[in-house]
């Protein structure tokens, strides 16, 4: 076998020297072969398997952990929701239960939201006083 390189790329010549040295397997070599290499990979494949049902038991474990400690925190938001909802949102799953409880409080506050005070008028009056302030600095 010789080899040439053509535009960059090294070519091997096949010649009939090559074939002859190669060395050919019989159909019983193969077989073992095949069986050994494919019960390697069953063996790698179901330790692979193992641990990844043991990591999703602990995943799952978790989870539910999670969702003990999420509850906790939802209940007490839903005590403000009428009874006749809290049935229907019972079944919700918890993270569609925490948009529910964000959109509520989001109507609850559109109506009333937060400002800041007037200061009070002098002796009664309905105008507003405002002070001058002086320098800060």
């Amino acid at each position: 076998m010789s080899d040439k390189i053509i535009d960059g790329q090294t070519v091997e010549e096949v010649t009939t020297e090559t074939l002859e040295k190669t060395k050919t397997f019989t159909q019983a070599e193969l077989d073992k072969i095949v069986s050994e290499r494919l019960s390697r990979e069953k063996t790698v494949a179901k330790k692979t398997i193992d641990d990844l049902a043991g990591e999703k038991g602990n995943l799952e474990t978790m989870l539910a952990k999670y969702e003990e400690e999420f509850k906790k925190v939802i209940e007490p938001q839903l005590e403000s929701v009428p009874e006749e909802y809290r049935v229907l949102i019972d079944k919700l799953p918890l993270l569609e239960k925490l948009e529910f409880i964000s959109n509520l409080a989001k109507k609850n506050n559109e109506g009333g939201k937060r400002q800041i005070p007037q200061t009070p008028a002098k002796s009664g009056q309905n105008e507003v006083v405002h002070k001058p302030i002086g320098k800060i600095i």
